[in-house]
C-alpha cells in the first residue's frame, strides 16, 4: 500500500486510563505505512504526556472544543486518501485496519464502520450492558446505513470533504448527521459486524444514564432541526426495542394513574416483557440468566431516560447547546 495513503486520526481528551492501550493497538497493526495523528483537545490529565511517548504526530489544540472539531482538525492536517477515525477508548486487534480497508474496497462503499467485541475488560454490569446493547442493536444491519459509527470507521477523503466533515456545532449525534449528509450526497455507508474492536470505557450507573440522556436530547433536537422525524425510520434500532421503549413510557403513565389504569399497566408490562425477549435471549447466550434478569429491570429505567431526553430535545430545539 502506498505510503501515507491511510491516515489514522485519534481525538483525545482526558483519556489517561486507556490511551496507552489504544495506541499500542495501533502500533500492533499488520498494515504498515500508517500516518497516525493524535489530536489532544486540552486534556487536563497526563493523556498528552503518555501520547507523546509514541512515534506518532501529536497536535495540541489551544482551547477546548468538541470531538467533531478534533476529528476535522486531524483530517485537515493529514495526507491520506482514506481517513480512519479511532476513538481513544478503543483498542484495535492486529488485523482491524486490514479488515476495515478490505471492506472499504468493495463496490459502492465510501465509508465503513466496525462494531464492539462482546468481551470487554470492565466487569461491572453497566459497562457490560451498554456494550452488549450496542452490539445487539447492530447485529443485522441493512446493506447500507445512514450513519457513521465513530468508534472505528474509515471514510474516503473525497467523500469526507464533499460533505464538509463533521458538524462542529454539535456535541452529540455528529455521527448520524454526517451519515445523513453522505447519503444525501450519493455516497454509500456500510457497517460490518465482523470488524470488531474492544471498547474499554468504564460506565457507572450515573454516567451511563447521564451520557445517554444527553445523547437523546441532541437526537431529539437534531430531528426537530431538520424538520422531519421520517429519518428515524432509517436507524437500525430493532423494532422490538422500539416497542419495549414505548411500552416503558406507557407503563410509567399507567403507574401514575394506577387507581384507574391498573389493567393498562399490566397490559403494557406484558408488551414490554414480550418485546424484550430477543434482547434477553441474546444476553442469556452471551452472559447468563442473572445478567438478563437484571437487564430486564434496568432497561425500564434506561428507556425512560432516553425517551425523556428525546422529548426534551424535540421541545427545546436549538437550545440544545445549553446542556453541553
Amino acid at each position: 500500500m502506498e505510503k501515507n495513503q491511510l491516515s489514522i486520526i485519534v481525538p483525545m481528551h482526558n483519556g489517561s486510563d486507556y490511551i496507552e492501550e489504544c495506541l499500542n493497538g495501533i502500533l500492533s497493526q499488520t498494515v504498515k505505512n500508517l500516518e497516525v495523528i493524535l489530536v489532544d483537545d486540552c486534556s487536563t490529565d497526563d493523556t498528552l504526556k503518555k501520547a507523546e511517548r509514541y512515534p506518532f504526530r501529536v497536535i495540541s489544540l489551544k482551547k477546548r472544543t468538541r470531538v467533531s472539531h478534533a476529528r476535522n482538525y486531524g483530517a485537515k492536517n493529514s495526507r491520506g486518501k482514506i481517513l480512519i477515525f479511532v476513538d481513544a477508548d478503543v483498542v484495535l486487534p492486529p488485523d482491524a485496519i486490514q479488515r476495515l480497508i478490505s471492506a472499504l474496497s468493495k463496490p459502492n462503499t465510501d465509508a465503513v464502520s466496525g462494531i464492539y467485541y462482546e468481551d470487554i475488560p470492565q466487569d461491572n454490569f453497566f459497562s457490560q450492558f451498554i456494550n452488549l446493547f450496542v452490539i445487539f442493536r447492530y447485529t443485522k444491519p441493512p446493506e447500507f446505513i445512514t450513519f457513521i459509527f465513530n468508534c472505528f470507521c474509515a471514510i474516503k477523503r473525497e467523500a469526507f470533504e464533499a460533505v464538509g466533515g463533521y458538524n462542529e456545532n454539535i456535541a452529540y449525534y455528529e455521527d448520524v448527521e454526517i451519515g445523513h449528509k453522505l447519503t444525501n450526497k450519493g455516497f454509500y455507508c456500510r457497517l460490518d459486524p465482523d470488524i470488531k474492536v474492544i471498547h474499554v470505557k468504564y460506565y457507572s450507573h450515573l454516567s451511563l444514564l447521564l451520557g445517554y440522556f444527553r445523547k437523546a436530547v441532541f437526537g431529539g433536537a437534531y430531528y426537530r432541526d431538520i424538520g422531519s422525524l421520517n429519518a428515524l425510520k432509517d436507524d437500525t434500532l430493532p423494532l422490538s426495542i422500539k416497542v419495549a421503549s414505548v411500552s416503558a413510557m406507557l407503563m410509567l403513565i399507567s403507574l401514575v394513574l394506577a387507581k384507574i389504569s391498573l389493567l393498562c399497566f399490566l397490559l403494557f408490562l406484558g408488551v414490554y416483557s414480550i418485546s424484550l425477549l430477543p434482547l434477553l435471549f441474546y444476553l442469556i447466550r452471551t452472559r447468563n440468566l442473572i445478567f438478563a434478569l437484571k437487564s430486564f429491570f434496568f432497561c425500564f429505567e434506561f428507556f425512560l431516560v432516553c425517551q425523556f431526553g428525546f422529548i426534551w430535545g424535540l421541545l427545546i430545539g436549538e437550545k440544545r447547546w445549553l446542556i453541553y
